[in-house]
């Protein structure tokens, strides 16, 4: 199972607990904010029966909980209905929760694995990108040379003329490096 999958797992099962098998189809939506279902669909992904289903379903529409998006012969395809109240509620607690659960993973992960093994050059990359970010330029006087040029081999500078900047992949790995620590190691 992994990492993701367990700790949406983690979160949801609370909704379970508190709401029982209703619990198991409010969190199918949820996980589902943008996918057409079927009855099929929420009868394997909830792991309830056939027969709670039908009465449920019905309170379902009848709460606006969910939206019939279209009709094939028989069988109807719906949607959660993100403007209901109930499930805003409930999917603003389910991604706070899972944001919670993320960062503890992260700082698990980073206590384990990258705590004082931060490279010069993600420092270099970090302290570049705030400064870009503030003055709109790379601060070099600050970065050596040898940092620089390595930063530039591995493909997260470029340098033209006189000037140095970001490829996109530097720029994303600076803003995730940057927001990684404010995140995690800064909390």
């Amino acid at each position: 199972m992994s990492g993701t999958r367990q700790l949406a797992d983690a979160v949801l099962k609370p909704i379970e607990q508190m709401f029982g098998i209703e619990g198991r189809v409010i969190a199918v939506l949820i996980e589902n904010p943008e996918g057409e279902l079927t009855k099929k669909d929420l009868l394997r992904l909830a792991d309830i029966s056939q027969t709670f289903l039908n009465g449920y379903y019905e309170r379902l529409k009848e709460a606006g909980a969910i939206k019939v998006t279209k009709k094939v012969g028989r069988v109807e395809f719906f949607m959660p209905n993100l403007d209901n109240e109930l499930l805003q509620i409930i999917e603003k607690w389910y991604l706070e929760k899972l944001k919670e659960k993320e960062l503890e993973r992260a700082k698990k992960i980073y206590e384990k694995y990258y705590k004082g093994k931060e490279t010069a050059e993600d420092k270099a990359l970090v302290e570049l990108f705030i400064h870009y970010e503030k003055n709109g330029t790379l601060a070099l006087a600050k970065i050596k040379k040898e940092i620089l040029e390595k930063l530039e081999k591995q493909g997260m500078l470029l340098s033209k003329e006189k000037n140095i900047y970001f490829t996109q992949r530097g720029y994303d790995i600076a803003k995730s490096l940057l927001e990684f620590q404010k995140e995690v190691v800064c909390t």
